[in-house]
């Protein structure tokens, strides 16, 4: 699960400062993307929705003992997350001067 977050962290993390932005935190990049992007409709919603279901997911996989993720639910992530991955990259490519 936190492999799906970091790719989508990394990813969008990549727009922020392509666009000027240079957050510090995990939490920063989750309020630009849904504050600047998700919001404005910039980004679709949809992928606003992933990144916060994978953040909070992230955090109790990594700090809770013993929890475990649906296979079938992981796969689904990873797909979205391959998604989200191919918008970044094309946003990067409009902004390239």
């Amino acid at each position: 699960m936190n492999r799906c977050y970091y790719a989508c962290f990394y990813a969008f993390t990549a727009v922020l400062i392509r666009g000027g932005h240079f957050p510090k935190k995990h939490t920063m990049v989750r309020s630009l993307l849904n504050k600047d992007y998700v919001r404005p409709g910039v980004m679709p919603r949809r992928f606003g929705e992933l990144y916060n279901q994978l953040f909070l997911d992230r955090h109790e996989g990594d700090y809770q003992p013993l929890v475990t993720f649906d296979r079938a639910e992981v796969k689904s992530l990873l797909h979205r997350t391959e998604e989200f991955v191919a918008w970044c990259k094309e946003r990067l490519g409009r902004l390239v001067p």
